[in-house]
């Protein structure tokens, strides 16, 4: 990936078991909920991609954003 001037970021949180959760949130919900919170940045030109995935069994999601500065991340 050096040649290609690329990166990759993983973060992960603790997120308590859906049944201490609020009952309208399903994992996709609260998924989808994190991603518009983390590209809520004014900065943040808009969402390019968002898609579903799994990590280990557990959802998570993959998402590419453009800034500002014309860089996609």
């Amino acid at each position: 990936l050096r040649t290609r001037a690329e990166s990759f970021t993983l973060t992960y949180w603790d997120v308590a078991p859906t049944n201490q959760r609020a009952k309208t949130k399903t994992d996709e919900q609260w998924l989808d909920d994190q991603v518009k919170v983390i590209t809520s940045d004014p900065d943040i030109k808009g969402v390019t991609r968002t898609e579903p995935i799994e990590v280990s069994g557990f959802p998570g999601r993959e998402f590419e954003y453009r800034y500002e500065n014309g860089g996609t991340y």
